[in-house]
């Protein structure tokens, strides 16, 4: 029977050189050329204090990796290029401090990765092109600050990917082209508060992918170009207060999108050639507030669209030029602002024959129930 050695290390918290020199061997060791590797031992940090550590290339390969508690102090933490294959790889309520942390390439694997309430506060963050392939990988309640926080090009696959209730703060938080591909994607809760959040040409391919009660409160917010496929497209409660938000050119093919009672403020609110084709989408009891809501060159191609109960009270609401395919579109229930002008919905040479209906008769978005 094997006996697997855990080795635990600490440190005096103001010896930095041998902080370094304990980092630096460790790392001599896990390397995949190491002539004496200890890749195969599990690890626990748990509570140490790491400064400028430097485990670039560092294959974790143990039943366990630990690292919940520590600290990690100096100007640069680098996991670049890491491979965390054991079972369970956490670092829990870690505290990443150094001026730059960077996770590029690294690739996560095993039953279990978890960085649950960890505070990134790092002026940059980046996990580019950073794979997660474990059966879960969970960010929950993590807080991102600094100046940018990155996972542009990172893949996420497995059963469960979770950013529940996290907090991004950042003055850019970039998912630009982000693969999520897991069985459940959950950024239920988040909260976006930096100037800008992109998810810009994501693709999320998730069963069920999830933003139920995500606020975006920062200037800019852009899916633009991003993919929803799989069954379930949800951001139902979200809150997009910022300036502007914008979903041109998304594609939701997923069975269900659903904004049930979204809120929409800021100066602009667009959905400019976003194409819906799933085989229903939800606009239902949502608040169009933003100055100028838009909805121009849309494509509604699914089985049934609605916007039931929805409040569109901002100044302009435009569908102009947009396609509705096969689409049965209602509009039952809907407030009109006093002020607000609706246009695109009244021309049957824009709507392609088809009949917006509101409470059973034709809708042109210029009346509706006071």
């Amino acid at each position: 029977r094997t006996v697997r050695e855990q080795r635990t290390y600490s440190t005096q918290p103001n010896d930095r050189e041998v902080r370094a020199t304990v980092v630096s061997v460790i790392r001599a060791h896990l390397l995949e050329t190491a002539p004496v590797s200890w890749s195969d031992k599990d690890f626990a940090f748990t509570g140490a204090v790491l400064h400028n550590a430097d485990l670039r290339d560092a294959r974790f390969a143990g039943e366990r990796t630990s690292f919940d508690g520590a600290t990690f102090t100096g100007e640069r933490t680098s996991f670049d290029g890491a491979r965390f294959t054991s079972k369970t790889t956490t670092f829990g309520a870690a505290q990443f401090t150094a001026a730059w942390t960077t996770f590029r390439r690294a690739r996560f694997t095993g039953a279990e990765t978890s960085f649950m309430g960890v505070q990134f506060t790092s002026t940059q963050t980046w996990f580019d092109r950073a794979e997660f392939t474990s059966k879960t990988t969970t960010f929950d309640d993590a807080t991102f600050t600094g100046h940018v926080t990155t996972f542009r090009d990172a893949e996420f696959r497995g059963a469960s990917t979770s950013f529940e209730s996290a907090h991004f703060t950042s003055k850019q938080t970039l998912f630009a082209t982000a693969q999520f591909t897991a069985a459940r994607t959950s950024f239920a809760s988040a909260q976006f508060a930096g100037k800008t959040t992109s998810f810009g040409g994501a693709r999320f391919a998730s069963a069920e992918t999830s933003f139920v009660g995500a606020r975006f409160a920062g200037e800019t917010t852009r899916f633009d170009g991003a993919q929803f496929v799989g069954e379930e497209t949800s951001f139902d409660g979200g809150q997009f207060a910022g300036e502007r938000t914008s979903f041109d050119g998304a594609q939701f093919t997923a069975a269900r999108t659903s904004f049930v009672g979204a809120q929409f403020a800021g100066k602009t609110t667009s959905f400019d050639a976003a194409r819906f084709a799933g085989e229903t989408t939800s606009f239902d009891r949502a608040r169009f507030a933003s100055a100028e809501t838009s909805f121009d060159r849309a494509q509604f191609a699914g089985k049934t669209t609605s916007f039931d109960g929805a409040r569109f009270v901002g100044e302009t609401t435009s569908f102009n030029m947009a396609v509705w395919g096969r689409a049965k579109a209602t509009f039952d229930d809907v407030t009109i602002g006093p002020r607000t002008r609706v246009s695109g919905l009244d021309d049957p040479t824009q709507t392609n024959g088809v009949t917006i209906t509101a409470n059973g008769q034709p809708f042109t978005g210029r009346t509706g129930p006071p």
